[in-house]
């Protein structure tokens, strides 16, 4: 249909929003737009390689109304396929959301500055979500992605994602948000890295992951609050190398290394309150040339030392059970325990 009764929105088809050599249909106008129907590639010698929707202009709303976008691409490798779900070429402030994107060979959806993205189901594409700065990303499933499954940049919000990566593929972020970003309330599973986090984190879980939270403030601050790995496949629960890190009341079950690390230039560490069972190394370690400060934790059935500090580092109030070789090992002169 070319519109909906009673609806001002402008219908997206090849009538309304015909498309160019890299598009399949093209806003080149701001405004509400609305899919009316599914949409899959019926021309893979015209189609195959284009963009499915690009917004060429600011101030775009798309209502995908439940239905589906469907590059026809095959896995594993997406081939033969759309290039991209929905791209904004430059643009800010377009706003996705209420619908399926599928079988795509790049990203389900590209997006620029000052972007919404909410209430989306994502499966079997190389990268879900790509967005510039100050983004809002809510309610999102995605399902057998090959790449990442969210890539933010700065000040990004995103919250209520639940991610389920395509296993051995590599380099795979479930969330990768930038410096003073806000990731609330999501799931990642079976990917590479669960999250590369550089702001806060609360109550996020990664499952079978490689290594689960890899802490990188990129030059601000990262606070994880009430954070949860069950179970890495190659690595840390928490990988800390942000200076200025602070963990409260964080969680890492069944860690193949260590269930948390601070590296040794991820300097005035705060680890508080937070648990480690099970880690094949030790429960937590701080690399020499560390500041850190740890009280109240509980490190139970680590593979080699409980709580491991090299540092000028300050241990409080820890209780360590069934360690693998020491309860505390500490090295370094600069310690207080």
């Amino acid at each position: 249909p070319t519109s909906i009764a009673g609806d001002p929105r402008i219908v997206i088809n090849a009538i309304n929003t015909p498309g160019d050599d890299d598009s399949i249909f093209k806003i080149t106008e701001p405004g509400s737009y609305v899919l009316a129907e599914d949409f899959s590639i019926t021309d893979p010698a015209n189609q195959v390689g284009k963009d499915i929707i690009e917004v060429a202009v600011d101030g775009v709303t798309i209502d995908l109304s439940g239905f589906e976008l469907n590059g026809r691409g095959l896995p594993p490798l997406i081939t033969g396929s759309a290039r991209t779900g929905i791209t904004s070429t430059g643009a800010r402030r377009v706003r996705v959301h209420n619908g399926s994107i599928t079988n795509i060979g790049g990203d389900a959806v590209k997006l620029g500055d000052n972007c919404i993205v909410h209430s989306l189901r994502i499966s079997n594409v190389v990268d879900a979500i790509d967005v510039g700065e100050q983004a809002i990303v809510t309610d999102i499933t995605a399902r057998g992605f090959f790449g990442s499954g969210i890539r933010a940049l700065r000040y990004a919000r995103i919250a209520g994602y639940s991610l389920n990566a395509t296993t051995g593929n590599g380099g795979t972020f479930g969330v990768n948000a930038g410096q003073n970003s806000v990731v609330r309330d999501c799931v990642v599973t079976d990917a590479a890295f669960g999250y590369l986090l550089g702001g806060i984190a609360e109550r996020c879980l990664a499952k079978a992951c490689g290594v689960s939270f890899r802490v990188d403030g990129g030059g601000g601050p990262s606070r994880l609050v009430g954070c949860v790995s069950d179970g890495t496949t190659t690595g840390e629960g928490f990988f800390i190398a942000s200076p200025s890190a602070i963990l409260i009341d964080c969680i890492s079950r069944s860690a193949a290394t260590d269930g948390f690390r601070v590296l040794g230039f991820a300097n005035d560490v705060t680890i508080r309150g937070s648990h480690s069972a099970m880690s094949g190394g030790a429960g937590i370690t701080v690399e020499e040339g560390v500041n850190a400060a740890i009280s109240d934790c509980h490190v139970a059935s680590s593979g080699t030392a409980g709580i491991q500090v090299r540092g000028s580092s300050v241990v409080t109030h820890c209780l360590v059970e069934a360690s693998g070789t020491q309860g505390l090992g500490v090295g370094g002169s600069f310690n207080r325990i």
